[in-house]
Protein backbone atom coordinates (compact mmCIF):
# COMPACT_ATOMS: atom_id res chain seq x y z
CA UNK A 1 0.00 0.00 0.00
CA UNK A 2 1.80 3.66 -0.93
CA UNK A 3 1.86 6.32 1.36
CA UNK A 4 -0.73 7.92 -0.15
CA UNK A 5 -3.53 5.24 0.71
CA UNK A 6 -2.80 4.95 4.03
CA UNK A 7 -3.05 8.93 4.18
CA UNK A 8 -5.77 8.59 3.03
CA UNK A 9 -7.22 5.94 4.62
CA UNK A 10 -6.57 7.85 8.18
CA UNK A 11 -8.02 10.97 7.16
CA UNK A 12 -11.33 9.54 6.34
CA UNK A 13 -11.03 7.09 9.60
CA UNK A 14 -10.25 10.35 11.57
CA UNK A 15 -13.29 12.18 10.20
CA UNK A 16 -15.65 9.02 10.21
CA UNK A 17 -14.22 8.09 14.09
CA UNK A 18 -14.97 12.21 14.87
CA UNK A 19 -18.96 12.07 13.33
CA UNK A 20 -19.50 9.30 15.85
CA UNK A 21 -18.18 11.13 18.40
CA UNK A 22 -20.09 14.50 17.31
CA UNK A 23 -23.30 12.09 16.95
CA UNK A 24 -23.34 11.76 20.74
CA UNK A 25 -24.76 14.13 23.20
CA UNK A 26 -24.95 14.26 26.77
CA UNK A 27 -26.84 16.68 28.63
CA UNK A 28 -28.41 17.13 32.17
CA UNK A 29 -30.61 19.28 33.46
CA UNK A 30 -33.59 20.47 36.14
CA UNK A 31 -36.84 21.26 36.52
CA UNK A 32 -35.95 24.36 38.86
CA UNK A 33 -32.98 25.91 40.19
CA UNK A 34 -34.82 27.35 42.78
CA UNK A 35 -36.25 25.16 45.67
CA UNK A 36 -36.48 25.09 49.13
CA UNK A 37 -35.29 22.88 51.77
CA UNK A 38 -36.44 19.40 52.12
CA UNK A 39 -38.18 19.88 48.34
CA UNK A 40 -37.48 18.18 45.59
CA UNK A 41 -35.99 18.67 42.37
CA UNK A 42 -36.12 16.37 39.15
CA UNK A 43 -32.55 15.93 37.75
CA UNK A 44 -32.82 14.36 33.82
CA UNK A 45 -29.93 13.04 32.06
CA UNK A 46 -30.59 12.64 28.52
CA UNK A 47 -27.83 10.67 26.53
CA UNK A 48 -28.36 10.35 22.55
CA UNK A 49 -26.28 8.55 20.69
CA UNK A 50 -25.67 6.97 17.71
CA UNK A 51 -23.75 3.42 19.68
CA UNK A 52 -26.22 1.17 21.94
CA UNK A 53 -23.19 0.92 24.98
CA UNK A 54 -24.47 3.12 26.97
CA UNK A 55 -23.40 2.96 30.75
CA UNK A 56 -25.25 4.06 33.63
CA UNK A 57 -24.16 7.49 35.05
CA UNK A 58 -21.65 7.82 37.41
CA UNK A 59 -23.01 10.29 40.12
CA UNK A 60 -20.50 13.13 41.49
CA UNK A 61 -20.23 13.85 45.26
CA UNK A 62 -23.49 15.52 46.52
CA UNK A 63 -22.86 16.13 50.13
CA UNK A 64 -25.89 19.15 50.15
CA UNK A 65 -28.55 16.67 48.57
CA UNK A 66 -30.43 13.46 49.40
CA UNK A 67 -30.84 11.62 46.07
CA UNK A 68 -32.82 9.04 44.53
CA UNK A 69 -33.31 7.39 41.98
CA UNK A 70 -36.79 7.29 39.77
CA UNK A 71 -35.99 5.39 37.20
CA UNK A 72 -34.61 5.30 33.37
CA UNK A 73 -35.86 5.01 29.86
CA UNK A 74 -34.77 3.78 26.49
CA UNK A 75 -35.75 4.03 23.11
CA UNK A 76 -33.97 2.80 20.05
CA UNK A 77 -34.95 4.19 16.29
CA UNK A 78 -33.64 2.96 13.38
CA UNK A 79 -34.37 5.02 10.11
CA UNK A 80 -32.73 4.28 6.69
CA UNK A 81 -30.65 1.87 8.05
CA UNK A 82 -29.31 4.40 10.77
CA UNK A 83 -29.31 3.12 14.72
CA UNK A 84 -29.89 5.77 17.53
CA UNK A 85 -30.62 5.52 21.13
CA UNK A 86 -32.13 7.78 23.34
CA UNK A 87 -32.01 6.91 27.43
CA UNK A 88 -33.27 9.35 30.23
CA UNK A 89 -32.12 8.34 33.88
CA UNK A 90 -34.39 10.36 36.15
CA UNK A 91 -33.31 11.43 39.65
CA UNK A 92 -35.22 12.99 42.88
CA UNK A 93 -32.66 15.44 44.36
CA UNK A 94 -34.03 16.62 48.26
CA UNK A 95 -32.03 19.77 49.21
CA UNK A 96 -30.59 19.29 52.86
CA UNK A 97 -29.17 22.85 53.02
CA UNK A 98 -30.15 26.11 52.57
CA UNK A 99 -27.86 28.49 50.20
CA UNK A 100 -26.00 28.09 46.60
CA UNK A 101 -24.89 24.43 45.30
CA UNK A 102 -23.46 23.48 42.34
CA UNK A 103 -24.89 19.81 40.96
CA UNK A 104 -21.39 18.78 39.36
CA UNK A 105 -20.54 17.14 36.56
CA UNK A 106 -22.58 13.51 35.62
CA UNK A 107 -20.90 11.00 34.19
CA UNK A 108 -21.69 8.82 31.11
CA UNK A 109 -19.45 6.43 29.53
CA UNK A 110 -20.65 5.89 25.28
CA UNK A 111 -18.93 3.43 23.59
CA UNK A 112 -16.15 3.55 25.22
CA UNK A 113 -16.04 7.26 25.46
CA UNK A 114 -16.14 9.39 28.63
CA UNK A 115 -18.63 12.49 28.26
CA UNK A 116 -19.73 14.91 30.93
CA UNK A 117 -22.78 16.74 31.67
CA UNK A 118 -22.50 20.39 32.49
CA UNK A 119 -22.39 21.54 36.58
CA UNK A 120 -25.70 23.03 37.54
CA UNK A 121 -26.11 26.12 39.99
CA UNK A 122 -29.06 25.68 42.08
CA UNK A 123 -30.57 28.15 44.97
CA UNK A 124 -31.67 26.81 47.83
CA UNK A 125 -34.12 28.84 50.65
CA UNK A 126 -34.89 28.00 54.08
CA UNK A 127 -38.68 26.27 54.08
CA UNK A 128 -41.13 28.35 55.13
CA UNK A 129 -42.81 28.13 58.09
CA UNK A 130 -46.37 29.66 57.83
CA UNK A 131 -49.06 28.03 59.21
CA UNK A 132 -48.78 24.38 58.43
CA UNK A 133 -46.00 23.97 61.58
CA UNK A 134 -49.26 25.30 63.87
CA UNK A 135 -51.80 23.51 62.83
CA UNK A 136 -49.64 20.37 62.15
CA UNK A 137 -49.08 20.56 65.82
CA UNK A 138 -52.39 21.78 67.01
CA UNK A 139 -53.70 18.42 64.96
CA UNK A 140 -51.61 15.94 66.76
CA UNK A 141 -52.90 17.13 70.38
CA UNK A 142 -56.15 17.14 69.02
CA UNK A 143 -56.26 13.48 67.67
CA UNK A 144 -54.11 12.84 71.28
CA UNK A 145 -56.49 14.37 73.40
CA UNK A 146 -59.83 12.43 71.41
CA UNK A 147 -57.80 8.93 72.07
CA UNK A 148 -58.02 9.73 75.57
CA UNK A 149 -61.25 11.08 76.19
CA UNK A 150 -62.23 7.99 74.02
CA UNK A 151 -59.87 6.13 76.31
CA UNK A 152 -61.41 7.07 79.29
CA UNK A 153 -65.21 5.21 79.23
CA UNK A 154 -63.71 1.97 78.63
CA UNK A 155 -62.63 0.53 82.27
CA UNK A 156 -63.35 -2.98 82.20
CA UNK A 157 -60.22 -5.21 81.84
CA UNK A 158 -58.81 -6.77 79.35
CA UNK A 159 -59.44 -10.30 78.34
CA UNK A 160 -57.12 -12.63 76.26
Amino acid sequence: MSFKKIFLFLIFSLFAFGEVLAATQVSAKVDKTYAEVKEEIVLTINVISDSMDIKNPVMPSLPNFNIYSSGHARSISIVNGKRSANYVFNYILSPRFAGKSTIGSFEVEVGGQVYKTEPIEIEVARKTSGNTGASSGTSKTNLADKVKNANKGNTSPATS
